[in-house]
């Protein structure tokens, strides 16, 4: 074999393994399911209860049905464009549907399509759908990147029973995105990545943050580079020269997240006449969106925030900046913490922190730092699924109630 058949090979402790114990078979689908359908009867459980025993909040309506519970707040845009496509009045501009992506809307339409005539019904079988696909992509991560199945069998337990999972269930764009995510880093360390750019571009056009997966991209096409000539270096060969075809794919797959969230707004000046429309919208209609200084918005954020979203953001927070460190330590790859990093300081410069619950439950380093720990410690496996599970129906309980968390 020669040295640079040798060097475009997919290389790392998981590319080359296809033994019994990092393959997804049927066992371990029956442990996934089991896993996620003990998370979802948990939120229902939780949601029927508190119906009856909580006290209601300032965003409580009697009227709906216990369905229309979880199809609150944003769901009202995503429903709205599978059903009537984008809305945008440039003489009276505020909120208006064109600040959301197409994607989750698409794929409603599409279910919707196959004879359902149901919307809401759709948009639960295309989230939970989506959850489920990314608990398979997140245990295949995390068995190529932690070398231990029992770790990623935690990690998916720490996934469907996060604090947030219900959004998962939800008319929300969250698992479809962390569906697209995991795929995304899935095929670029499988240095697949045609498949990658192909991942990069849909999940931008799911939601803005997605065109932050070009930093894991950038990350590990530079660790790769790095790897090829040590490896070259070992054996004494002159470094390798990259052939175009190897620059062109990797290139494409740093572009295609710019280049999804592009075509968005290509569409929206085609169809509106106006290449600001989202931007208008946003800053209308979702002035929070807008881009602060970290530090200004960590002290705004701080005076602001109810004393229970404040007991709640920023311990989580800490908990997940905590476990971008160990994702370093347990996958010994920059990407990761790189990439988690991101999101974070994306948060903390543009969003309250009432979201970050929902917002930090798309981070995967996180759920392979709980996989990586837990599979290391039973105690601390024990404490980190009760603590979620137990956020996780004080939440559900808050939502259903008509509190203010979303």
């Amino acid at each position: 074999m020669r040295v640079d058949e040798r060097m475009e090979s997919p290389f790392g402790k998981s590319s080359t393994r296809s033994n019994d114990a990092s393959a997804l078979g049927w066992r371990r689908w029956l442990g996934l399911l089991g896993l996620f359908a003990a998370s979802r009867l948990l939120i229902l459980w939780t949601a029927a209860i508190a119906l009856r025993a909580f006290n209601k909040g300032p965003f409580y309506a009697a009227a709906l049905s216990f369905a229309d519970r979880f199809s609150g707040w944003d769901a009202g845009w995503y429903l709205s464009i599978t059903n009537h496509g984008y809305l945008f009045d440039p003489a009276a501009p505020g909120q208006s549907n064109v600040g959301f992506y197409p994607v989750y809307p698409l794929l409603i339409w599409l279910v919707n399509g196959l004879g359902l005539h149901n919307s809401l019904f759709a948009g639960y079988l295309v989230s939970n759908a989506a959850l489920l696909v990314a608990g398979a992509l997140l245990w295949k991560l995390a068995v190529t990147e932690l070398d231990s199945p029992g770790a990623a069998d935690r990690a998916v337990s720490l996934l469907f029973f996060w604090p947030g999972a219900f959004w998962f269930s939800m008319i929300y764009t969250e698992s479809i995105f962390l569906a697209l995510l995991l795929g995304a880093l899935l095929l670029c360390r499988q240095r697949r990545w045609l498949l990658a750019a192909l991942a990069g571009y849909a999940l931008a056009l799911t939601r803005a943050p997605g065109v932050l997966v070009s930093v894991f991209f950038l990350v590990e096409i530079v660790a790769e580079w790095r790897e090829r000539r040590l490896s070259a270096a070992a054996l004494g060969f002159p470094p390798p020269s990259p052939r175009f075809s190897a620059l062109a794919s990797r290139g494409l797959a740093l572009a295609a997240p710019a280049l999804g969230h592009g075509s968005f707004l290509a569409y929206l000046r085609w169809k509106f006449g106006d290449w600001t429309v989202q931007r208008q919208a946003l800053v209308a209609g979702w002035p929070d969106t807008a881009l602060h200084g970290l530090w200004s918005n960590f002290q705004s954020q701080w005076e602001r925030l109810e004393p229970l979203h404040r007991t709640l953001g920023y311990p989580l927070l800490g908990l997940a900046l905590v476990a971008l460190g160990v994702s370093w330590m347990a996958t010994r790859r920059l990407a990761y913490p790189a990439l988690g990093g991101a999101f974070v300081v994306l948060y903390l410069c543009t969003t309250e922190y009432t979201h970050f619950p929902r917002y930090l439950a798309v981070v995967p380093p996180i759920f392979l730092a709980g996989g990586w720990v837990s599979d290391h410690s039973r105690l601390l496996e024990i404490l980190l699924l009760a603590g979620s599970a137990a956020l996780l129906a004080l939440l559900t309980a808050l939502l259903v109630c008509g509190y203010a968390i979303n």
